[in-house]
């Protein structure tokens, strides 16, 4: 290259320090380290033949950019990488790196569930002797707590966990003996559950983002059941898992279209005949807003299916989506109805042939057919006759009026009564 045709020192300095900020900038944000190594050596080769450019023209041009291009970088560099960092992955982030996810299942593993529960069944045995063997409940999530029955005094022994240290034991009068063991976590992995919950709760319809906000162990007033019990979008629902980490074989008993199948593989699973057990009332609601069961149920609230038997060991069976089925032993004689039936005398092809003659009935829209609310009991017909029927509600609209229909799904009358 000849004298006249190397570039001046001004050209040769500005040409490097664009290059080495450009360089220093993408290397304090891109994702990889292999990357960031790549650029800062771009950077840093880039200032030197500057540097060198210049002393090949002039020795004082040479002195300012050995000055001047490690503070450009500094001044410009530092404050482009900050504001890049801080609106989240620039021009130069790698599309595979590690950053952070707005999928609730992604972030789990960074609450470290399974070393929250290993450290609170450690300190349940500081609350109380053997304190891991007489666990009331333990929360985890966005705090910790344990809570465990001192079996000398029979009083309720709190603690819960502030940043790195747990607070004093608060002690009041144990109302619940139902305790469980540190053996009866064996083999929990509760990242895992959490995971499975946001899988469970996503098929419910929800956006599972506060599925680990709140994760209760404990066991079930009503069954005694030990489960894993996490947040859902609906306050009157939860998410379940078991010690195993099963979900319940209840996410479609919130639909209209499998809402028999759901029943009936609910039954079996409690070791009833889906097609000999009789039962006195059948109701089922939508999980859908606005969906409404004819009369009150048990269901009426959290959505799903309740069902009431005529015989048998078991007198109802409520399932909730997303919860595992509550069975209530018989305490009384059986008394046999006259007008009780059983869950395969109503296939799901009349129940869908009575929603959609009263969608046509009524004029409502597409979106209505998911909001459904029923009940399948005895009613009074136009002679004064009990007779087994269902009677139905579509849409949110309250002022719709519903209509009763034969276990066949044939139109009988408007109204519900």
């Amino acid at each position: 290259m000849t004298e006249s045709s190397k570039p001046t020192p001004v050209v040769a300095l500005v040409g490097s320090a664009t290059v080495a900020v450009a360089a220093f900038v993408a290397a304090g944000t891109l994702d990889g380290v292999a990357l960031r190594v790549i650029a800062a050596i771009v950077g840093l080769g880039a200032a030197v033949v500057g540097v060198r450019a210049a002393t090949g023209r002039s020795r004082t041009a040479a002195l300012v950019g050995a000055v001047v291009l490690p503070a450009l970088v500094l001044a410009v560099g530092t404050p482009v990488a900050a504001v890049i960092a801080s609106e989240g992955p620039g021009p130069f982030a790698s599309e595979s790196g590690g950053g952070s996810s707005d999928d609730p299942a992604a972030s789990i593993d960074d609450l470290d569930l399974d070393a929250q529960l290993a450290e609170a069944l450690d300190h349940a045995d500081r609350l109380a002797a053997n304190g891991s063997s007489s666990i009331l409940s333990m929360q985890f999530g966005t705090s910790t707590s344990v809570d465990v029955l001192d079996r000398r005094t029979g009083d309720r022994l709190s603690s819960s966990r502030s940043g790195d240290t747990w607070s004093d034991p608060s002690s009041s009068r144990a109302t619940s003996r139902d305790v469980y063991r540190r053996a009866d976590l064996t083999g929990l992995s509760l990242s895992e559950a959490a995971k499975t919950a946001v899988a469970g709760a996503r098929k419910l319809g929800d956006t599972a983002e506060k599925t680990a906000d709140t994760i209760q162990i404990e066991r079930r007033d009503s069954d005694k059941k030990l489960l894993l019990t996490f947040d859902s979008d609906d306050i009157m629902r939860d998410i379940q898992v078991d010690t195993r980490g099963r979900l319940p074989d209840t996410l479609d008993a919130g639909s209209v279209d499998t809402v028999m199948a759901s029943a009936t593989r609910i039954m079996e699973a409690a070791g009833l005949d889906a097609a000999t057990t009789k039962l006195n009332t059948f109701d089922f609601q939508s999980i859908e807003v606005g969906s409404d069961v004819p009369g009150a149920s048990a269901v009426q609230s959290s959505g799903g299916i309740a069902m009431e038997f005529d015989d048998g060991p078991l007198s109802e069976i409520v399932a909730v989506p997303g919860e595992f089925p509550e069975l209530s032993e018989r305490t009384t004689e059986p008394s046999p109805q006259e007008n009780s039936f059983t869950v395969k005398d109503v296939p799901q092809r009349a129940v869908s042939r009575a929603r959609d003659d009263l969608i046509r009935r009524r004029g409502l829209a597409a979106y209505d057919k998911e909001v459904v609310g029923f009940q399948v009991e005895a009613v009074s017909n136009d002679d004064g006759d009990r007779v087994t029927a269902i009677r139905m509600n579509v849409g949110a609209v309250r002022d719709v009026e519903g209509g009763v229909y034969t276990l066949a799904g044939r139109f009988v009358r408007d109204g519900t009564s």
